[in-house]
């Protein structure tokens, strides 16, 4: 699970290189991907939230179902420091 923000394209002057001035206009999305890297859950929120706010909407919009798990087939998160 990643997050990324995007600014605006047409943000106008309120935005700028500072990071507090970037949540004024701009997204940003949660992605979770499976081990191959395919996408399976995402959510966009405004750029203003912490990551850490989107894993539970992230997870909840997970498409398919996922297979339960085995020891030969575990399941696990790789989540970065942001998270705690």
């Amino acid at each position: 699970m990643d997050g990324a923000i995007t600014t605006a394209p047409l943000g106008g002057a309120d935005t700028g290189k500072h990071p507090t001035d970037r949540g004024k206009h701009g997204t940003k999305s949660s992605l979770l991907t499976e081990g191959h890297g395919g996408p399976i859950g995402l959510a966009v929120d405004g750029a203003n939230c912490h990551a850490m706010k989107l894993v539970r909407e992230t997870i909840e919009n997970i498409v398919g179902t996922r297979p339960e798990p085995t020891e030969e087939h575990p399941q696990h998160m790789g989540l970065d420091k942001g998270y705690d």
